[in-house]
This record gives C-alpha cells, sequence and structure tokens, in this order.
C-alpha cells in the first residue's frame, strides 16, 4: 500500500528593518505652481517643475503619503494595527480534508539547497504533532466552489511568520482531493495604506517526504511547478494547487 505523500510550502514572511542604499547628487531645478490652479477640494493641483531632476518624492499627507514617515526603514509591532492571512481555496472531487493549514512564529525554516535535510526536518516535524505549530481551523466548502478564509495573525507572527499548507490524503482506495489556492498576507501599519502581498511573491519551498518521487523524478524531491501527479503546485491559473489523483 502507498503511504500517503505530506506536502508543505513553506513561506517565510518578515516585519523586520530593510536598508537603502541612498545615492546622493546634486541638482539644479525650481518648483513653481501653475497660474491655472483652482485649489479646491477635489481639484487636481498643477506644478512646474525645471531643470534637471530624475525622482521627486511628494508627501501629499494622505495615508500613505505623510511626511513624517519619510525616513521610516523599519516597523515596530506598535505600529501594525493588524495583520491577517487570507485564502482562497476551492476544493475539486475526491475524499475531504485532505489539506491542513499552520503557522508559526518559532520555525527557523528549511535548507532550501538540502532537499534530504528538508525532508527528515518535515518529517520529523509531522511527526511529531507539529510541535510549535498552531492549526488554523477552516470549513471546507463544496466541491468546484470556492471558500473565503481571514486568519488573524497576533502579535508573536509579526516578526517571524510560517506558514505550512499540508496535504495529506487520508486513502488511496478513493479519489484524492484536488485544491486550488490563492493565499495573500494582509498587513495594516500605521501611516500608511493596507498593504497586501501574494503569496507568490514570498519566498517558499515545497518538499514532497515520500520516497518514490526520488525514484520517479531523479534525486529531487522538492516538488516541481509543473503539473504531476499526486500532489504539486502549478501557479497558472491560481497561486498554488495540490493535484489529487483516481484511486490506486
Amino acid at each position: 500500500m502507498k503511504r500517503y505523500i505530506p506536502l508543505f510550502i513553506i513561506s517565510l514572511f518578515c516585519l523586520a528593518a530593510c536598508q537603502h542604499n541612498d545615492i546622493y547628487k546634486e541638482v539644479d531645478f525650481t518648483v513653481g505652481l501653475s497660474s491655472e490652479n483652482t485649489y479646491y477640494a477635489g481639484e487636481p493641483v498643477v506644478f512646474n517643475i525645471e531643470g534637471e531632476v530624475d525622482n521627486i518624492v511628494f508627501y501629499s499627507g494622505e495615508t500613505g503619503s505623510c511626511y513624517e514617515y519619510h525616513d521610516r526603514y523599519e516597523v515596530s509591532q506598535d505600529q501594525v494595527n493588524s495583520a491577517s492571512l487570507y485564502c482562497e481555496i476551492q476544493p475539486r472531487y475526491g475524499t475531504a480534508g485532505a489539506m491542513e493549514i499552520w503557522i508559526s512564529s518559532t520555525f527557523e525554516g528549511l535548507a532550501g539547497d538540502d532537499e534530504d535535510a528538508d525532508v527528515e526536518t518535515l518529517t520529523t516535524m509531522y511527526e511529531g504533532g507539529m510541535e510549535g505549530w498552531t492549526k488554523l481551523e477552516w470549513e471546507e466548502p463544496a466541491s468546484t466552489t470556492w471558500g473565503y478564509f481571514t486568519f488573524s495573525l497576533d502579535a508573536e507572527y509579526l516578526s517571524n511568520l510560517s506558514i505550512a499548507f499540508h496535504w495529506c490524503p487520508e486513502t488511496y482506495t478513493s479519489t484524492q482531493r484536488t485544491y486550488w489556492v490563492n493565499a495573500d498576507i494582509q498587513v495594516d501599519i500605521e501611516g500608511t495604506d493596507p498593504v497586501s502581498t501574494s503569496i507568490r511573491s514570498t519566498d517558499f519551498v515545497t518538499v514532497v517526504t515520500n520516497p518514490e518521487y526520488a525514484e520517479t523524478y531523479g534525486s529531487a524531491y522538492y516538488c516541481p511547478t509543473t503539473t504531476q501527479p499526486n500532489g504539486t503546485i502549478n501557479l497558472m491559473n491560481y497561486d498554488f494547487q495540490f493535484k489529487g489523483c483516481g484511486a490506486n
């Protein structure tokens, strides 16, 4: 009998300091107001710029354009109003209950360049009962129906967030369930407009812990990004896909 294939996508997200390499250049330019401006609320204001200038930053005072934050390169936790993980999930046929979502603030990450070590890490993590991880509860929608879920992230997840999508069909005697998934990390920071980051643009690694994959696809346990049987990802019409198959 074939064993189940635990498949994880680990996405790391950090609200940490980011440094900018600033290059300063003396420029000669002037900025003036157009005589045609009306200065009524809601009406556009025209600035006339003359001289040699490549880039101008304008602070209007609106949310996301406040001058007081012009030199902010890191965000403290008390400046984060809220953070959440937003998921759109559509199950496709097969036996329900074949995907779990977990989050952690203590997971140290995968090697990403040592597949045997990563397989061992995930296998130990799963067989050890997912210590240090919190399982997110969601009600699986009917087959071929999209479900929409928002999971609030507490302050402990703001400095280090790991997300694990675990594809774990319980049986091979019936059709396995396929899942289409879109996921975004949404953060509302003081003084800015809320920011939504697609999981596509984060760093993630997909690992299959079943050794038969090494025999079928060479040495790689890391799941390819093209459609293959039994649990892979597909970045075409959705962020990723766990692909089931018929009964064996």
